[in-house]
């Protein structure tokens, strides 16, 4: 690692939220730029600690997002951190600042009192490095439905059905793990 002054902490302001977003941006080439915008900035669960970030001469040049959710298990809730948009500068890589970050993402997840982290990745061995086990799962997709028997299916409207949706889903997800509460 270079020897170069840095500083770990979770952001500060609004102005330190849009340069993640550039160097979320930067990091991630294939995901547009509203995905972050719309993580960073309108998720209203997070404050701005829960975006950490590492400044390099003062700089920001990498950062990693932490989620605060809600599983249920069969023993009740259960806190958990979603980490996500781990994402360090391409100029700025192989210097050892994700890994800096992740430490200090986990400790940081203690201090709030959660127990638990999550994560999505592709590269499995990097996070198992941090004490991450990988979990296989299954994933489904619908791509069409068609025919008679389907004809009251309709677009999903946020103002007429998410009250009956939540309804539904907190009905299905009863004495269930892992749902997100």
């Amino acid at each position: 690692m270079n020897n170069q002054f840095i500083e770990i902490r979770g952001c500060s302001s609004e102005e330190e939220l849009l340069n993640v977003i550039e160097v979320c941006d930067a990091a991630f080439p294939k995901t547009t730029k509203e995905y972050f915008e719309r993580h960073l900035l309108e998720d209203k669960t997070l404050g701005l600690s829960d975006t950490r970030v590492l400044l390099k001469e003062g700089k920001i040049v990498s950062s990693v997002q932490l989620f605060p959710r809600i599983i249920s298990t069969s023993s009740g809730a259960l806190r958990f951190g979603g980490i996500g948009n781990v994402a360090t500068l391409p100029s700025e890589r192989r210097n050892g600042y994700a890994g800096l970050l992740l430490n200090d993402a986990l400790d940081y997840l203690k201090t709030q009192g959660i127990p638990l982290s999550i994560l999505t990745t592709h590269i499995n061995s990097y996070y198992e490095k941090f004490g991450f086990e990988t979990v296989r799962r299954t994933i489904a997709r619908i791509e069409s439905i068609t025919g008679k028997a389907y004809n009251d299916i309709r677009k999903f409207e946020i103002e007429k059905d998410l009250r009956d949706v939540a309804n539904l889903y907190n009905e299905f997800n009863i004495n269930k793990s892992g749902a997100l509460v």
